[in-house]
């Protein structure tokens, strides 16, 4: 049985979460074809991920962002059949998409063996927020 789940949280904890249930160990049945014997065999729960990430900074740094993840294109998918199914998350979840970017930053990052596609953006709300008795406007990450 395959079961697709979302999951979203702070990154430690659902990395333990992700840890925890791949170590669990269920009871799977093998029937014999020919006495129609059942015996039982303990398998481990396989954790298959399809990431999807909220990669959440400052506004003013969209565009090294933007460059690092994206190495410069504009963040599709190598595959056709999957950028329709970005598109559809992208509406599902409400956002807006990957708007045009500057390319002269870059973040260091390590970026090997994986394909980053980008899904959308979401622009963050401003709140006021009190430092040592006085008052701040801050982007509300």
């Amino acid at each position: 049985m395959h079961l697709i789940i979302g999951l979203r949280g702070i990154k430690h904890d659902t990395d333990r979460f992700i840890n925890e249930l791949s170590a669990k160990y269920l009871p799977l049945k093998f029937k014999d074809k020919e006495t129609g014997a059942v015996m039982e065999k303990l398998v481990q729960v396989a954790v298959r991920p399809y990431h999807i990430f909220e990669v959440v900074f400052p506004k003013e740094h969209l565009d090294a962002m933007c460059n690092t993840l994206f190495a410069g294109s504009p963040g599709l998918s190598n595959t056709p059949r999957f950028r329709k199914w970005v598109r559809w998350v992208r509406w599902l979840i409400g956002l807006k998409p990957i708007p045009e970017y500057k390319k002269e930053q870059i973040i260091p990052l390590y970026l090997a063996n994986s394909e980053i596609v980008g899904i959308g953006v979401k622009e963050d709300n401003f709140m006021e927020m009190e430092i040592d008795g006085r008052k701040y406007e801050v982007e509300g990450l």
